[in-house]
């Protein structure tokens, strides 16, 4: 019996899979944009992520179980259209999917991800390596 664990899905090129919350972060910031090598952009999302959770969980508790159940709802019209979980589809896809949500007609779907994607934005831009990135490219350079 072999150790080594068959592919996700059987399929040899599927994506690894990715927590809901760290897939979702990485779906709302532009890290391909600001040239972060591997180590930072592992890390930036980790700080990221961990930003958004723990501003979403200081929301009152009504506001929490709604953002739950709206991202719930989310996920599951993702397996619906997609066939696989969110945190199982390509960066690109997933990019475009959020986006969908995000910036499309539908009200309720652009109030569930104005919370998550502003934070994210915000931890984004604020964080170590980014502003070092783009203080060396001469964005955004200001004070702190």
């Amino acid at each position: 019996m072999s150790s080594t664990p068959p592919p996700a899905g059987g399929i040899p090129d599927a994506p690894r899979p990715v927590a809901f919350l760290p897939a979702l972060v990485e779906a709302l910031i532009p890290a391909d944009a600001d040239d972060l090598g591997e180590p930072e952009r592992s890390r930036v999302i980790a700080e990221v992520t961990e930003f958004v959770r723990s501003q979403t969980l200081a929301l009152p508790p009504r506001l929490v179980r709604l953002l739950r159940a709206g991202l719930w709802g989310f996920r599951v019209a993702t397996v619906l259209a997609h066939a696989r979980p969110f945190g199982r589809l390509p960066l690109a896809v997933r990019r475009r999917w959020v986006a969908a949500w995000a910036y499309g007609s539908l009200t309720p779907a652009r109030q569930l991800f104005r919370a998550p994607r502003s934070l994210a934005l915000l931890a984004y831009y604020e964080s170590d390596p980014v502003r070092a990135h783009r203080a060396a490219r001469g964005i955004g350079a200001g004070p702190r």
